[in-house]
């Protein structure tokens, strides 16, 4: 295999540089030196001890002939450096060693005898000689003594520059969340505890929460990772947990907060009640040798959900969203001998919720969600002489289940059927749901068992290090939509809304969908289910080295080659009917396997002091794809049918012998198709009342029957033909897959403003590369594939069912069919659009099929998305100096970000399959995306005046968010590319013409005025007009201009937006915590109350990620073109945890410590 340039790359560095000792992904610190004589020469032969201060734990390292000392492998915590060597002072350094860092302690010797002592205290934050990653620690302090709303520890990342905290948009996963870095949305940040990975592999971010009170301290890497960090290309976090220590310490603490301590945002009153309570202990079992640590702690939460359903005021009410978790950490650490560390760590996370996220508002389909998830850890550390070994094993399980919750929830209705069959009602093309959640069957498992070594000795002046780790993932999948309940979509015309009002069963139907009641996505067997599984076995090592070229000069050089089978899907014996379409298509893809990844690093410190940094590093990172990805993407579609779901809608199809049991539509089938429907043949329902007699009888028995259908193929499996094959829809991955990395550099400066503070500015690149999106190769519905045989068959069509005399056929007949009512959607329905008409049976018959007529969409599944983010970074962290008597000992944790990203997709690491526009083009669309802030400003304080009051407190102001405008969808279907497929590619819904991705709050500004310029440019030149399909007919002799017109084949006007239309909204808000701690028994008890507010001044906060205005231009509350200040409805709302900018509310504190 020819080595791609990059790789070519990574061998030379390899070859002749041998290959970075900034240890961000380590789960210890390092503590090193050169150690030198008055005069400045270096004293080689030095002894070096180093002893940890709460176990006593010793580690010993001589000098090298350089004069050079490294001792890695430590456990966070304060330490004491003793340097002796003959015919000098005893000198000792007092230091702190932090997670993931490399701490730099230079000792001059001082002439005299070895039984004089010179102490040096180094703790604080200093100018670092030997870094050149961007990475910040989290402390036990911060930890402890900052306002956090909910208590989850990942809040605090957002004192890193460019960091921002998302709650996670996964149903299942309500109550966990994600760290954005540079821009990205978390899924693929790599988090790891005491070096061991807990990441949810199948959606991405994290598999457990941690309670903070077990946490010793967390690093956050933003760019140039370690060469010993897992896969990701966006960022990682590195956590240690507590151990214990030879003295008997701990903290009980218990939290409340009420309803009646929250600001309204003029909604009904919710009740809300939260009781957060836990313990942290640990102490010795054989002092110096054998230490314990337990911790636990648990979230009781009562809250409630509003629903607000104007057309349906008996659905309208409070509802209670229960909510109770419970973490617990057990860890036991051994001195085995001096030079010889183990630890054995049992973390639990359990989760029980009914999350808001799936009702209120104007939906009201309840699911119980469960989460069990556990690791297990064991941890080897050695010193060898020169040599340190590290070895860590882990096992991590993980459990996630959702199911429907309305017997859960006291009065839900779970169906609006009088005969209490379980139904879903939603409202065609818009937001009421009603009754059993559509994705309310899952079951989501994994397993993870990780094994690392690492490796390093010193020679000279360089520190080597090297590693291997290998993570075996099992994941299983079970997803079954639409299987507990068909769903049934109601239109809600001005017309029906006036004839029905609140009687639901009144509302005439549109559409219907139905699920099989099957939901494997896979036919792995794993985890104990028949199917559903998946596999992804990766493998990662590296080298590296730290060599202090010069005392001011540091150089970091790194190698490393990872494997990760990404969504290649091993196994999977794709359709022949693929290569149909692309010869060798069906073949097997290959997995990448030329993963090398280069990295470097240069820190210079330009003067003696040691005050002043100048630091630059880059490399290459690879990112792993979510197993999701792989299964949804592409397994699933190809497989034979009978584990997997499908969904379909209006008329329904036996999977084993595709006869028709239900059409919606009435529709008479022909022989070949299978015959007349087995339920109601020739009955068309649509249009019909819900409540009409026989409807929802006809509607339960197909659903019935599908699944009935699909239990036989089922029991048959792996027999039959696949979704693909059936449906001539079909998803596979494109030939060449790539492991999707980043290209990252940063270079800037670091200055010591006054012992103890310092100011970091750099400049942050972060070009990431490789990562899918979806290309309908097919291109079904382009202006540019119009067959004109099948167009004239369609207008023939629609010409001789006119009444009671027919018209005449072909162009000649278009007049009279006009005159006679003929609208645009008589001819699409007969297929002169885009419809997808393909199947087992034959091809299509659309006017536009697309390159090849025997399928409907061909989605390739392609490596070639992209992002870059450019930021300007600054950080400032540290003591501030005292202020008389009225503030003493400040802190400051400060950060801002000057940035933008732009992508070809909303979100890099999820495969959104409606995040496609531009389908000839897909990578010229691109702009601002999801998560793109031009300014994030973040500032923690803590301080204490007078009365021994502490006041502390986070203030956070990030930039509006972006978002992406479209012109809204006229009549569905196959007609929409006559109306909003403004290039011919076949997608409709495009954007606004003359905007790009993002293009609202960047490009063109924002507010009515910035809005309505491209509003109007558009109306004045598109709307009205013929779209590039329209032409086409236009151009075959099919059409007149005029004719189409009369149709309604032109693009539609979109309205202006009114006076006042909203930007989308910044976010601001202030978090405060004022605590007096007192003392008690000779200061061994710390008994400290406090009280905490979140949004102090009740910032209201609108748009945020989950939540924005929507971009689909259709004058609607809620939408760019309907929304004022004065109808706003997306406010931050909510009084639970997690809810950011939430509006004010406060709680009482109380912990003991001891």
């Amino acid at each position: 295999m020819a080595l791609r340039p990059l790789s070519q790359v990574s061998c030379v560095v390899c070859i002749v540089l041998l290959p970075v000792l900034v240890q961000a992904q380590q789960p210890t610190g390092t503590i090193t030196g050169v150690v030198r004589d008055p005069s400045g020469a270096i004293v080689p032969g030095a002894s070096i001890t180093i002893v940890h201060e709460a176990t006593q734990s010793t580690t010993r390292a001589t000098t090298s002939n350089a004069g050079v000392y490294s001792a890695p492998g430590l456990l966070p915590g304060l330490y004491k450096v003793c340097v002796e060597a003959t015919g000098f002072k005893q000198t000792v350094v007092e230091l702190e060693a932090e997670v993931g860092r490399v701490k730099t302690a230079d000792v001059s010797l001082q002439v005299g005898d070895v039984t004089q002592t010179v102490t040096v205290v180094a703790y604080g934050v200093h100018v670092n000689p030997t870094q050149t990653s961007l990475e910040g620690i989290v402390t036990e302090e911060l930890i402890h003594n900052l306002p956090l709303n909910g208590r989850n520890f990942l809040d605090l990342g957002q004192l890193e520059p460019g960091v921002q905290v998302v709650p996670d948009d996964i149903i299942t996963r309500s109550g966990f969340a994600r760290l954005s870095v540079a821009g990205q949305t978390g899924v693929t940040t790599r988090v790891t505890v005491d070096g061991l990975d807990v990441s949810d592999e199948h959606a991405g971010s994290v598999a457990l929460n941690l309670s903070a009170d077990s946490i010793k301290e967390f690093q956050i890497s933003r760019s140039t990772f370690d060469v010993s960090t897992g896969l990701t290309g966006s960022g990682a976090v590195n956590i240690v947990t507590k151990s214990g220590s030879n003295e008997l310490h701990g903290s009980a603490f218990l939290l409340w907060r009420d309803d009646a301590f929250a600001a309204r945002i003029g909604q009904e009153p919710t009740a809300f009640d939260r009781e957060q309570a836990g313990f942290d202990v640990g102490g010795p079992f054989i002092r110096n040798r054998l230490f314990w640590f337990l911790n636990y702690e648990r979230n009781n939460q009562d809250a409630a959900v509003v629903t607000n359903i104007p057309l349906f005021p008996q659905f309208s009410r409070t509802w209670p969203s229960p909510s109770d978790e419970r973490m617990a950490t057990a860890r036991l650490d051994w001195n085995v001998t001096g030079n010889l560390r183990a630890f054995f760590r049992f973390t639990y996370d359990g989760h029980e919720e009914i999350p808001g996220s799936t009702f209120g508002g104007v939906r009201l389909a309840p699911i119980a969600v469960a989460t069990n998830a556990r690791q297990t850890a064991l941890g080897l550390d050695a010193t060898v002489g020169r040599f340190t070994h590290s070895v860590r094993l882990g096992y991590t399980n993980y459990d996630n289940t959702a199911d429907p919750a309305g017997q859960n929830v006291p009065g839900v209705p779970e169906t609006v059927d009088p005969a209490g069959r379980l139904l879903t009602v939603t409202q065609a093309q818009g937001p009421i749901l009603i009754g059993t959640h559509p994705n309310s069957s899952i079951r989501r498992y994994q397993d993870t068992h990780e094994m690392r070594y690492d490796a390093g000795f010193s020679v000279g002046r360089h520190g080597f290090r090297g590693g291997v780790l290998v993570n075996i993932v099992r994941i299983n999948w079970f997803d079954s939509a639409f299987g507990n309940a068909p769903q049934v979509n109601l239109n809600f015309s001005p017309a029906s809304v006036s004839a029905c009002r609140s009687d639901i069963l009144c509302y005439p139907v549109q559409n219907a969908l139905f699920g099989n009641g099957l939901g494997y996505f896979s036919e792995v067997p794993s985890l104990s289910q028949p199917y559903g599984g998946a596999r992804n076995n990766r493998v990662h090592w590296y080298v590296g080295d730290s060599w202090r070229a010069h005392p001011r000069l540091t150089l970091n050089l790194g190698l490393r080659w990872v494997y990760e089978p990404g969504p290649s899907n091993p196994g999977l014996q794709r359709p022949k009917i693929l290569d149909d379409f692309l010869p060798g298509l069906s073949r097997a893809n290959r997995s990448d396997t030329n993963n090398f990844a280069p990295q470097f690093g240069i820190a210079w410190a330009p003067s003696a002091s040691g005050k002043w940094l100048i630091r630059t590093g880059a490399g290459v990172f690879y990112d792993v794809n979510r197993l999701q990805n792989a299964l949804f993407g592409e397994r699933a579609n190809l497989l034979p049918l009978g584990v997997t779901w499908e969904l379909q809608g209006r008329m329904l199809r036996d999977p084993i012998t595709h006869r028709v049991i239900f059409d919606l539509q009435g529709r008479n089938w022909l022989p070949q198709d299978g015959g007349p429907a087995l339920i109601t043949p020739g009955v068309n329902w649509m249009g019909r009342p819900l409540g009409t007699p026989g409807l929802l009888d006809a509607v339960f028995a197909a659903h019935e029957a599908f699944k009935a259908a699909y239990q036989v193929a089922f029991a048959n499996f792996p027999a039959g033909l696949s979704a693909c094959e059936v449906s001539r829809n079909c998803t596979t991955l494109a030939p060449g897959y790539e492991t999707p990395y980043s290209f990252q550099f940063n270079i800037g400066v670091q200055r010591e403003l006054r012992p103890g503070l310092v100011l970091s500015v750099d400049y942050v690149r972060n070009r990431s590369l490789h990562f899918l999106m979806q290309h309908n190769a097919n291109r079904n519905g382009a202006a540019d594939t119009l067959d004109i045989t099948r167009a004239l068959s369609a207008m023939n069509a629609v010409h001789a069912s006119i009444r009671p005399t027919p018209c005449p056929a072909g162009p000649t007949g278009v007049d009279c069919a006009v005159a006679a009512g003929a609208r645009l959607t008589t001819y699409t329905n007969a297929g002169l659009g885009s419809t997808a008409t393909a199947s087992i049976s034959g091809p299509s018959n659309s006017a536009f099929p697309g390159i090849n007529p025997n399928f409907n969409g061909l989605f390739l599944l392609s490596m070639n998305g992209f992002s870059n983010y450019n930021a300007l970074q600054v950080n400032l962290r540290g003591r501030l100096p005292s202020v008389g008597r009225l503030v003493k000992e400040p802190s400051v944790v400060a950060s801002y970000a000057l940035s933008r990203l732009e992508g070809t997709a909303e979100d890099q690491a999820v495969l959104n399959v409606s995040d496609r526009v531009d389908n000839d083009n897909p990578l010229g669309f691109r702009g601002p995306t999801s998560l793109d802030r031009k300014h994030i400003l973040s500032l923690a304080s803590l301080f204490t005046i007078p009365g021994g009051v502490r006041l502390n407190s986070i203030w956070r102001v990030f930039s509006a968010l972006p978002q992406t405008l479209s012109v809204p969808q006229v009549s569905g279907a196959g007609a929409e590319i006559f109306l909003t497929d403004f290039n011919g590619d076949g997608n409709a819904l495009d954007v606004l013409p003359g905007t790009n991705r993002g293009s609202y709050g960047r490009k063109v500004g924002c507010g009515s005025a910035a809005l309505n310029r491209v509003i109007d440019a558009y109306n004045s030149k598109q709307a009205g007009n013929l779209t590039p399909a329209g032409q086409a007919l236009v151009n075959a002799g099919l059409f007149t201009e005029s004719q189409l017109k009369a149709l309604g084949a032109v693009s539609p006007t979109v309205h202006r937006a009114p006076d006042g239309q909203v930007c989308l909204d910044s976010f601001i808000t202030t978090d405060m915590r004022i605590a007096r701690p007192f003392k008690l028994r000779r200061e061994r008890i710390t008994i400290e109350p406090a009280l905490e507010w979140f949004n102090l001044f009740n910032v209201a906060n609108y748009d945020l990620p989950d939540n924005k205005l929507r971009g689909a231009l259709d004058t609607s509350v809620g939408s760019l073109n309907g929304t004022t200040a004065s109808n706003r409805p997306n406010r931050a709302g909510g009084t639970g945890s997690f809810v950011l900018g939430a509006p004010r509310s406060w709680q009482l504190a109380l912990r003991i410590s001891f």
